[in-house]
């Protein structure tokens, strides 16, 4: 039996369209990105009025990585979080990097204005941690921009909060610190 070209023509259509859609389905998120969606803070972990603004890709040439971002929804002050996730192609690679990754949050010309408060002395199960605050005054009220740059075996974390009472405190921001710990190290396993 022969087929007629019409018929053909469909049935070469008919096989690209399922090679197309079984090539779809076939497509998976890296184990990288998967770890960095299961090690991320979410809303339920900062405290009650602040929302995700939204995220960033933030790959490197060593790593995969995104950029969470959250805001209060006071609309008398803004304190906001961020954490950055890197998953890096191996733990000396992201060994290397984590002194970079220090001074470029904490940088060494300034490095003597910033203080770690004692709420904030924490290291958790991290490889590798630092924490420090910024001291300043915006519109007459006191506040700490406060960091932490943690390394996980092949993943470095970056927290960044800005401490203003009442929307962020400290305490809210040792919760984050670990509640960050508790997820990365979950998300290892």
């Amino acid at each position: 039996m022969t087929m007629t070209t019409p018929f053909r023509t469909r049935l070469l259509r008919l096989c690209f369209i399922l090679m197309v859609l079984i090539g779809l389905t076939a497509c998976q998120i890296s184990p990288a990105l998967n770890r960095i969606f299961a090690s991320q803070i979410t809303t339920q972990d900062l405290p009650s009025g602040f929302r995700r603004y939204g995220a960033q890709i933030k790959d490197i040439p060593e790593a995969e990585g995104r950029l969470f971002i959250f805001y209060t929804t006071d609309s008398q002050m803004t304190s906001n979080v961020s954490e950055e996730l890197y998953v890096y192609k191996t733990v000396d690679a992201a060994r290397k990097s984590y002194d970079a990754w220090v001074d470029s949050e904490i940088p060494p010309h300034a490095a003597n204005s910033w203080i770690t408060p004692k709420e904030l002395v924490f290291t958790g199960r991290a490889d590798q941690m630092r924490v420090a605050c910024l001291p300043g005054v915006v519109n007459s009220q006191s506040n700490h921009a406060c960091g932490a740059i943690g390394r996980y075996g092949d993943t470095i974390v970056i927290l960044r909060g800005i401490v203003i009472e009442p929307w962020l405190t400290m305490a809210d921001f040792r919760r984050l610190l670990e509640a960050m710990d508790r997820r990365i190290v979950a998300a290892m396993k």
